[in-house]
């Protein structure tokens, strides 16, 4: 008989913790559902190519006055800027080397060929344009 005892009380025990142990993994699994990782890619470009800053000043030839919304065109590119109030302009490019076209309507426009550019460097130009001259017949 006190087998019998000793059997049943060993098969409640062993039900018990073996109970408690599956009420423990699904807790844990619980938790591992509940934490959730999320990741954010970061952009970043392969072969960045370093972009170079170009600045100046457009003027009228004959009395040095800043011609406001003057055209300044990087050509075989899409990049260009107007000049503002002050005649003063900003334009950026990935390019090393350049063709800088500035044109004014009433004045003759300007092509600045092959400008080399180095890193680090920011390039000013002080541009001046010239009134087109009419002929009279």
């Amino acid at each position: 008989m006190k087998y019998i005892y000793f059997i049943i009380l060993f098969l409640s025990f062993q039900f018990v913790f073996s109970q408690g142990e599956i009420n423990a993994r699904k807790k844990a699994k619980r938790k591992i559902k509940t934490q959730e990782i999320i990741l954010k890619p970061e952009f970043i470009p392969i072969n960045k190519k370093e972009t170079f800053a170009i600045k100046g000043i457009i003027l009228d030839s004959l009395n040095s006055e800043p011609l406001s919304n003057a055209t300044i065109k990087i050509l075989n590119s899409s990049k260009g800027c107007l000049s503002d109030i002050d005649g003063k302009f900003n334009l950026e490019t990935n390019e090393e080397i350049i063709d800088l076209q500035i044109t004014y309507i009433g004045y003759n426009s300007k092509i600045l060929k092959q400008i080399k550019l180095k890193r680090g460097y920011t390039y000013s130009f002080n541009i001046t344009l010239s009134e087109k001259t009419q002929l009279k017949k």
